[in-house]
């Protein structure tokens, strides 16, 4: 708790036998208002799997919504998740390890869930993609090095309600 006794976090500590204690298990982080400001969890003190944040500013509804998720391994970010308002996944994958490079396959998804483009991704900058309708078909191919000139090309055939949030 902090000095105004809110809950600031919860989750499990265990006694080591140098007796330091380590975090372990799930925990939970919260916000001064007690809505949850991050949540995952800890292998022997460090970030391990699926960590998941929410926005600092409250909604109307004085809720927060879900803003970004990241993969941990033994402590460091591998892999970074953005989520639309409606708290489903906008985009998902690797990273350059302790970096926010993107890194790897990427995928983004239609707001129905369906995965709008496969990208490659070189240190944050686009390889190449492959972009699909909402229903799986292939609609744009950006080849390596052409790759900005042909998202310019297929981008307007994605429904104007999904490119932004």
């Amino acid at each position: 708790s902090d000095a105004a006794g809110h809950l600031v976090s919860k989750g499990q500590r265990i006694k080591m036998d140098n007796g330091n204690y380590t975090k372990t298990g799930e925990w939970t982080y919260y916000f001064s208002d007690g809505e949850p400001r991050e949540r995952g969890t800890f292998a022997n003190d460090m970030k391990s799997g699926d960590w998941v944040e929410w926005d600092e500013q409250a909604q109307n509804d004085g809720k927060h919504r879900i803003n970004q998720g990241a993969t941990y391994d033994h402590g460091i970010q591998v892999a970074r998740t953005t989520y639309r308002s409606g708290g489903q996944v906008r985009a998902h994958g690797p990273i350059l390890p302790g970096t926010e490079d993107a890194h790897g396959l990427w995928h983004q998804y239609y707001k129905n869930g369906a995965v709008m483009t496969d990208e490659l991704m070189n240190g944050g900058g686009v390889v190449s993609f492959t972009l699909y309708d909402q229903k799986g078909k292939v609609i744009g191919v950006g080849e390596p090095n052409k790759a900005e000139a042909a998202w310019q090309k297929f981008y307007p055939l994605v429904p104007e309600d999904e490119r932004g949030d």
